[in-house]
């Protein structure tokens, strides 16, 4: 997998104002961006360009932000969905997570710097899950290899596995430091569950202390 893969970014409002300060945020992050104006008409574009990152309004004409969080979430299970909520919609944000969605942002936006770091980190979080699945690929090939190696070498299985651990480490440890050492947001970036998030501390003797990383581990290449 190519760490320089670009993050494919989709707007979904009915205000082109706030579509086009989203795009130039998106672009400046190094991301494609694509927009559209309501929940149909987005559907229709992630049909023949699935995005990695949406960023969607939750009250637009004919189809409303929760019912295309739904239907989206129905056919691309790993894009990251986050809403946008008009002030005093703050329970129709949360419903929106409750059925998927990665956060919520208020608009009008409090800063551009806030909107950065949101797309920022549903960016980081792709980069996790595109990772860990290219690895669990990698050591499954090395297990079938394994099969066919001759005795007296270590197993493919065994190597990939060691590899695997210290690429996992390494990956926690970046989190951490880019998060200042917030264990609830490291959590969520990972994808696991807090008691998993202790285990895997535990296992690899990490403390979660912000703005340290062990020598040689660089940040996430494409997110400034």
């Amino acid at each position: 997998m190519s760490e320089n893969f670009a993050i494919r970014f989709l707007v979904v409002d009915d205000e082109e104002s706030i579509r086009r300060l989203c795009i130039t945020v998106a672009e400046g992050l190094g991301f494609t961006s694509r927009e559209a104006a309501d929940g149909q008409s987005a559907l229709a574009v992630l049909e023949e360009h699935p995005a990695h990152v949406v960023l969607t309004d939750l009250v637009m004409p004919h189809m409303n932000g929760i019912e295309f969080l739904n239907r989206a979430k129905q056919s691309l299970r790993r894009t990251e969905i986050a809403v946008m909520t008009g002030h005093g919609s703050i329970e129709t944000a949360v419903q929106a997570m409750m059925l998927g969605a990665y956060d919520y942002i208020s608009k009008p936006f409090s800063s551009v710097e806030e909107l950065r770091l949101l797309l920022r980190r549903m960016a980081e979080k792709v980069r996790l899950v595109e990772e860990n699945e290219f690895l669990r690929e990698r050591a499954a090939i090395s297990r079938a290899n394994s099969q066919t190696q001759p005795g007296g070498h270590t197993p493919q299985s065994l190597i990939a596995s060691t590899h695997l651990g210290e690429i996992e480490r390494a990956t926690i440890q970046r989190v951490f430091q880019q998060v200042n050492g917030d264990k609830s947001v490291a959590g969520k970036l990972l994808g696991i569950s807090r008691a998993t998030l202790y285990r895997k501390l535990k296992r690899y003797n990490i403390s979660p202390r912000p703005n340290r990383l062990q020598p040689g581990i660089a940040a996430t290449p494409g997110i400034q």
